[in-house]
């Protein structure tokens, strides 16, 4: 029995997604199974019924998920499409996929339950995650507390990944909220990626095209800053989907037009809070002349694939023990923790959902301890969970 292709396409989970594997041939000797328990009741009844779908491999790997009768539906599709069993040589020479090879497509098609899970719910608002329009509170002025002989490297600042990615479908959306709710919730460090094409600067998340420019981001942070000349924010600004390696003068020229050129901190130097007040700090992630700070003299945790929702935990492990460098390392230097991640299996709303609950959960237990975080950069942060962050300082 060869199991039959599965290419179907479920657009309405998300603009980007396109199902997996095709074509796999196991062995004889082997059994797999998937086991649908508890259905019984109609999908479409009043009061939706919970489904649960385990892989079990000669009882020793469990993986389990729990979808609703909605999500049922469209896995059934799938689930139809595909019959696992032992198998007869068919002596036709065709070569055999390995049932390690099977294994993993029924742990990704496991994985596949978890993304489908939060794609097809509705917005959320927790005190850790939101991927809701507006944030729940806002929080415009929080530095004017922070000392000016204070040096920015030992100030902790909650911030956002790809903080402009706010369209392309689940696989690219990173933020829900728009720059200046960002800024007014309290966010202070910005990751803005640029494309380079003649002279303009277009911000993108990978190849999607996140409807703005470079210039509509240097106004609304000139604009939050003129309102609230108490704070500074930090940019890391880099090229993406380009590969001019000359974007210095571009730059340049759109803060000479959408801003002003005394806005930025001119200095690769750290400054002080007093120093930084009612500026933008650029982290210069491109080559030219120096513009502010050198992105690269930051200490940097950054790993960002996760290659399926299995490897959370890899991801949280990163996260903790580079919160706890911060803390114990350098104030001299600062410090930027990547909270965010995704992978084709586990999108940036997943891995957020997941991520932002143990980062939440962690800091609740350090509360009331002098610690220095760093930068924190998270995926839909929720205004709490923002809060949490701020209140090290």
């Amino acid at each position: 029995m060869r199991v039959r292709e599965m290419g179907h396409q479920y657009n309405g989970l998300s603009e980007n997604f396109h199902y997996f594997r095709s074509n796999y041939i196991m062995e004889a000797k082997h059994k797999t199974v998937i086991h649908k328990r508890d259905c019984a009741t109609n999908c479409c009844a009043k009061s939706p019924p919970q489904y649960s779908f385990t892989y079990l491999k000669d009882d020793v790997l469990h993986l389990e998920a729990n979808i609703d009768a909605k999500q049922h539906c469209i896995f059934n599709d799938l689930l139809d499409s595909v019959t696992f069993g032992s198998v007869e040589d068919s002596g036709m020479g065709r070569s055999r996929r390995s049932v390690a090879a099977a294994q993993r497509t029924l742990a990704e098609m496991v994985v596949f339950l978890g993304v489908l899970a939060v794609t097809c719910k509705g917005k959320i608002q927790r005190p850790d995650y939101d991927d809701t329009s507006a944030p729940e509170f806002l929080n415009p002025s929080w530095m004017a507390s922070v000392p000016d002989s204070r040096s920015l490297s030992e100030v902790t600042l909650p911030g956002t990944h790809n903080t402009m990615a706010l369209y392309g479908g689940a696989l690219t959306e990173c933020q829900s909220w728009p720059l200046d709710l960002q800024l007014r919730a309290g966010v202070r460090f910005l990751d803005v990626r640029v494309r380079h094409v003649k002279g303009n600067l277009t911000i993108h998340h990978g190849v999607v095209y996140q409807r703005a420019h470079f210039g509509e981001v240097l106004e609304g942070v000139a604009r939050f800053l003129l309102e609230w000349p108490s704070e500074t924010v930090l940019m890391r600004l880099k090229e993406e989907f380009s590969e001019t390696n000359d974007i210095y003068a571009a730059v340049v020229g759109y803060v000479h037009r959408h801003a002003h050129w005394d806005l930025l901190w001119h200095s690769r130097l750290t400054p002080t809070m007093g120093q930084a007040r009612g500026k933008l700090v650029i982290l210069q992630d491109f080559s030219g002349p120096d513009l502010g700070m050198r992105y690269g003299s930051l200490d940097i945790a950054d790993d960002w694939k996760v290659p399926t929702l299995l490897h959370v935990s890899e991801k949280w492990q990163s996260v903790r023990e580079h919160l706890a460098a911060a803390a114990a390392g350098n104030k001299a230097r600062v410090f930027l923790t990547f909270a965010s991640g995704a992978g084709i299996f586990a999108y940036p709303n997943a891995v957020a959902q997941r991520i932002n609950a143990r980062l939440h959960k962690h800091l609740s237990d350090m509360v009331g301890l002098p610690e220095r975080l760093g930068i924190v950069t998270m995926d839909f942060p929720a205004a709490p969970l923002l809060k949490m962050i701020i209140d090290f300082n």
